[in-house]
């Protein structure tokens, strides 16, 4: 099974995190959470604490690679 490097992780961390923080934003701007914004939020907030989970199982090493799901 492939995986990511820990710098790769890090990238979608930064990635998922701006995702996230575009959809609070949209949320304070309209002053609702439609189902589809809800959604949104909680599949960003679900891949940031699996890219946390990865990249803590890591062993910090740059040239690591990090299985993000289990067989």
């Amino acid at each position: 099974m492939g995986g990511l490097s820990p710098l790769m992780i890090r990238r979608l961390y930064a990635e998922e995190h701006a995702e996230l923080v575009r959809c609070y934003g949209e949320w304070e701007r309209t002053g609702q959470c439609s189902p589809e914004l809800w959604r949104r939020v909680c599949r960003h907030h679900e891949l940031l604490k699996l890219l946390v989970s990865a990249l803590q199982n890591s062993d910090k090493s740059p040239t690591a690679v990090v299985p993000l799901f289990k067989d």
